[in-house]
C-alpha cells in the first residue's frame, strides 16, 4: 500500500509519458562526415605533458584521432592527437557530442571561444544570401536597407541586409511540398518512389540539424524577382485576402471577423521566408548552410 502511494503521489511513469509525447528527438546527419566537422569550442587550457585541450559540442560531421583540423581565425591546422568524451577516450565524436579534443603544440591563450572544422570548410566572406523568416515575436517592421548585428556562432558583426523574394519562394516551396506529397502518397499505394524528388533540407551550422526549421534552398542567379521595399508581413491570396486568415489584418495585429469579434493571428502561421543579402561591415568567418540569428540590439 505505501509503495502504491508514493507511486500515486510522485506519477513518474505519468511524467516520462509527458516528456516522451512533447519531445522529438532531434534530427541528426545519417552518415557524419569528417569533411563536414564543425566544432564550437568554448574553453581551452594546457595540460603538461599532453598538449592543449579544446572542449565543446560537435555541431555537424564526425573526427577522429590523427585526422587534421583547422583553426580558421588563426590561419593554422593541427592534427588530433586524442578524443575525450565524460572522461572517457574516444575513438570518434560526431554531431551533438560534447567532447575534448587534444592537439599538441599549440598555446592555449590564442583561443578561449571559437571554431574548429575541417580544412578550407571556413570561409572568410563579406557578404552572403541567405533565407530568413522574422521572428513573430518581434513587433517592429524590417526594412531593406537597414542595419542589423548578425550572430555567426561565437562572432556578432553589423550587416546591411536587403529582403526580397517572398513570392517566389512561397511558389517554390508550395511546389516541392506538393510534390513530396504525391510521393507519399505513391508510396504508400505501390511501395516504391521511383520520381527521385528530394525533400527539404534543413539549415544548420554546418550540418542538417533542424536547428530553426528553415528549407535549405537553391538560389537561381537566373530567376526574376518582383521587386520589394521591405520584408512583407504578409502574402495576398488571389482573392487579395491575407494568407494567414480569412478577414483583413487591422494594424493592432488582429482580423475582422464576422460580427465584429477580433481574433489574433494563428500561432500556428509564421511570417512568410524571404531571400536576404547581407553585407557585413567587417569581414566574418563562416561555414556554408550556416544559421545565423538577426537582431537589433539598439
Amino acid at each position: 500500500g505505501e509503495k502504491n502511494a508514493i507511486t500515486g503521489t510522485h506519477n513518474i511513469h505519468g511524467l516520462l509519458d509527458i516528456l516522451q509525447s512533447q519531445i522529438r528527438a532531434p534530427s541528426r546527419d545519417a552518415k557524419p562526415s569528417p569533411d563536414r566537422f564543425h566544432f564550437a569550442v568554448d574553453h581551452c587550457f594546457p595540460i603538461k605533458g599532453q598538449g592543449t585541450v579544446l572542449t565543446g559540442t560537435c555541431l555537424s560531421g564526425s573526427a577522429r584521432p590523427n585526422e587534421m583540423v583547422e583553426f580558421p581565425t588563426l590561419a593554422t591546422q593541427k592534427k588530433i592527437k586524442g578524443l575525450q568524451m565524460f572522461r572517457r577516450k574516444a575513438n570518434v565524436i560526431q554531431q551533438g557530442d560534447r567532447a575534448g579534443i587534444c592537439v599538441s603544440n599549440f598555446d592555449a591563450k590564442l583561443m578561449e571561444r571559437g571554431i574548429i572544422a575541417s580544412p578550407g570548410t571556413v570561409k572568410l566572406i563579406r557578404g552572403a544570401i541567405a533565407v530568413v523568416r522574422k521572428v513573430r515575436f518581434f513587433k517592429g517592421g524590417l526594412n531593406s536597407g537597414a542595419k542589423f548585428h548578425v550572430s555567426v556562432g561565437h562572432t556578432t558583426v553589423m550587416a546591411t541586409v536587403t529582403f526580397w523574394g517572398a513570392r517566389e519562394i512561397a511558389a517554390q516551396v508550395e511546389k516541392k511540398e506538393k510534390e513530396e506529397e504525391k510521393n507519399s502518397a505513391f508510396n504508400t499505394t505501390k511501395g516504391k518512389d521511383k520520381s527521385g524528388s528530394q525533400p527539404l533540407g534543413k539549415s544548420s551550422l554546418g550540418g542538417s540539424a533542424d536547428l530553426a526549421g528553415l528549407p535549405r534552398l537553391k538560389f537561381d542567379w537566373n530567376q526574376d524577382f518582383l521587386h520589394q521595399d521591405n520584408y512583407l508581413e504578409t502574402l495576398p491570396t488571389n482573392d487579395g485576402h491575407n494568407e494567414w486568415n480569412d478577414g483583413t489584418l487591422t494594424r493592432n495585429g488582429s482580423e475582422n471577423m464576422e460580427g465584429g469579434k477580433q481574433a489574433s493571428l494563428s500561432a500556428n502561421k509564421l511570417p512568410p521566408l524571404h531571400w536576404a543579402k547581407l553585407e557585413f561591415l567587417t569581414p566574418v568567418y563562416c561555414p556554408m548552410d550556416s544559421l545565423v540569428i538577426g537582431s537589433r540590439l539598439d
